[in-house]
């Protein structure tokens, strides 16, 4: 494994955490104790409506400094968490940022 290997594995992770840490924020606050949440929780289990996932979008652009307008329709595609944190992370979106 190469330092780069490292590098890309502990952005991914920190990618990750953020969106988690992003998706916790968006939820009832009586239900953030009690969810278990990983890239496998289907968001519609969250309560992630596609309203929601616009929220979304804009909190991750804040919190990023990115522009997701031209993702609009992936966006709208993700089902899981897992598939939102792959999105992000395809379009560049770094968790060190």
């Amino acid at each position: 494994m190469t330092r780069h290997d490292l590098a890309a594995g502990r952005a991914e992770g920190a990618l990750e955490a953020r969106i988690l840490d992003l998706l916790m924020e968006m939820l009832p606050r009586g239900q953030r104790r009690a969810v278990q949440v990983d890239g496998n929780t289907a968001l519609s289990d969250l309560g992630i409506s596609s309203m929601a996932k616009i929220s979304l979008a804009f909190r991750v652009e804040q919190t990023f400094g990115v522009d997701l307008s031209n993702m609009g329709e992936a966006m709208a595609d993700a089902r899981t968490v897992g598939d939102v944190i792959r999105l992000l992370h395809d379009a560049g979106v770094n968790g060190a940022q």
